[in-house]
């Protein structure tokens, strides 16, 4: 979880925090819910934005309910098509919006919701006479993790030297 960046590499100092990781207040007071659009970073196929190997950006909407608590609903759906090398990748929440029916006033709201953790099938068993096996069938929906269970990952490493 922790890593040396090149003393050349040309990005901004990134301070290790867990404060931009979406817990069960965020999710309950921000009111997401499904049908909110995310976005999602990631290396589908491998695949890399630009030669300096940033991801590509793709958006895809919450698919799945109920989102809290948390210790209980540890992932929700994403509908978006999942690709070898999305896994792993943040699914977070950037966007402008009222946060009661009718304000005029809106606030910023943004947050690492999760990751992109693996393509949603479902298992068809098949058998004949003479075996059984099962057709996997793609949905088009992601599995994220919770940002929660993340933060809780990251809680038990030990502390850095």
């Amino acid at each position: 979880m922790r890593i040396n960046l090149p003393s050349d590499a040309d990005i901004q100092q990134v301070f290790p925090s867990t404060l931009m990781l979406a817990d069960d207040k965020f999710l309950t007071d921000r009111k997401i819910h499904p049908g909110d659009e995310v976005r999602i970073l990631g290396y589908p196929y491998g695949f890399e934005a630009n030669d300096a190997g940033f991801p590509v950006l793709r958006s895809g909407r919450i698919a799945s309910f109920p989102l809290t608590p948390t210790s209980k609903v540890q992932t929700f759906l994403l509908d978006f098509q999942v690709f070898r090398g999305n896994s792993g990748g943040p699914v977070y929440i950037l966007e402008r919006r009222a946060l009661n029916d009718g304000d005029l006033t809106t606030v910023n709201v943004y947050q690492i919701l999760g990751l992109v953790s693996e393509e949603a099938t479902l298992n068809e068993p098949v058998s004949t006479l003479d075996e059984n096996s099962v057709i996997r069938h793609q949905l088009g929906l992601g599995v994220v993790v919770q940002a929660q269970a993340i933060k809780e990952a990251i809680d038990l490493l030990p502390p850095p030297n």
